[in-house]
């Protein structure tokens, strides 16, 4: 699947100067897992996405996290704080959890139509979401020459900073950042012996945010 239509964009607004952006992930099916990458990548397995589910266009950024911190009073610091268009980082899952919840609460009046909960994406819906119809290594194809067109990862990191999220180009379901700038938070328990245990099927209609961790 190489030539996909561009998902529907849905924007909510957090506060008059904060939004988020959101696109909707089309059903599909995809070869999760990759060899020579340890255990726990492995076996590679076909994973059907039975429903389309809306995921974050980029990492939740310091200016949407702390509209949650602030109105609930959270003592919460980034290792690379004060960079508002940045991934938020160092939070728990539980808060990563939490922040979902709030736009539950916060937003409701704002979510389209079939919206049922804001949660975090599974394995299966984000590798699915950063794949987006390639069965390459990386979105942008296969070894780190290709990777640097998609992601900052290795040397980018001299810097001592995150990057601002969308510096480099969108996979086909115009998602940013799925590559590097920083580790994600995703629903499941951590198990390296999960893609052993799990069958080949996820059936999900959540509204999905990506956090980072």
């Amino acid at each position: 699947m190489t030539d996909i239509p561009e998902p529907p964009r849905h924007v909510i607004r957090l506060t008059e100067s904060v939004q988020m952006a959101f696109r909707l992930i089309p059903a599909g099916s995809f070869l999760m897992g990759s060899r020579g990458y340890g255990k726990e990548e492995e076996p590679s397995h076909r994973v059907v996405i039975a429903e389309p589910f809306w995921m974050a266009e980029t990492p939740v950024t310091q200016a949407q996290f702390a509209v949650w911190t602030v109105a609930e009073g959270i003592e919460h610091k980034n290792h690379f704080d004060g960079k508002l268009d940045h991934p938020a980082e160092s939070m728990d899952w539980f808060q990563a959890v939490a922040f979902g919840q709030s736009l539950v609460g916060q937003c409701a009046a704002q979510f389209p139509s079939g919206f049922a909960g804001a949660v975090l994406p599974s394995e299966a819906q984000w590798e699915y979401a950063c794949r987006a119809g390639t069965e390459t290594e990386y979105y942008t194809g296969d070894g780190e020459a290709v990777l640097a067109e998609a992601g900052w990862y290795g040397e980018d990191w001299d810097t001592g900073s995150t990057h601002a999220v969308a510096g480099k180009p969108a996979n086909l379901f115009h998602l940013y950042d799925m590559h590097g700038n920083v580790w994600e938070w995703c629903s499941d328990v951590r198990d390296e012996m999960a893609y052993r245990k799990r069958p080949g099927f996820f059936n999900s209609r959540a509204w999905t945010l990506e956090d980072a961790g």
